[in-house]
Formats: structure tokens, sequence, C-alpha cells
């Protein structure tokens, strides 16, 4: 689970993403979430984000992670 604001930026990231994305949630936080999108989906998700806000409906959307930090 993860909150972020609505300029995008991470605010809470709970410890099971670890385990699920790789990521520790200290990595996490005050991370814009479109920084963790692979760069060839971030104008998709951004469009999508934009007809969301627009719309107030929710479309589903599948990008691919950025993956996870090295080291």
């Amino acid at each position: 689970m993860r909150k972020s604001t609505c300029r995008g930026v991470i605010g809470y990231a709970s410890p099971s993403l670890q385990r699920v994305i790789g990521w520790q949630p200290e990595e996490l936080a005050s991370t814009r979430v479109l920084d963790l999108i692979h760069p060839d989906d971030v104008a998709e998700i951004e469009r999508a984000l934009r007809e969301s806000d627009r719309d107030a409906g929710r479309q589903p959307v599948a990008a691919r992670s950025a993956g996870a930090p090295q080291g």
C-alpha cells in the first residue's frame, strides 16, 4: 500500500512493498509516482491521469516499473 499527495508524491509506503517491488519504504518516501514508471510509459500514464481528473472516472492503465534500485 502507498499513499500519495495530489501532486503524485509518495507520503507513505508500506513495508510490504519491499517484498512486492523491491524498494524499501524509506526509498519511496518523497518520490514522485511517475519516477517509478518505465520512461517509455510515462506519457501514457500522464495522459490517463489527465483524463481521469477531467472525467472524474477511473480507467485501468498498464505500465512497466522503472525497476528496483541496484545494489
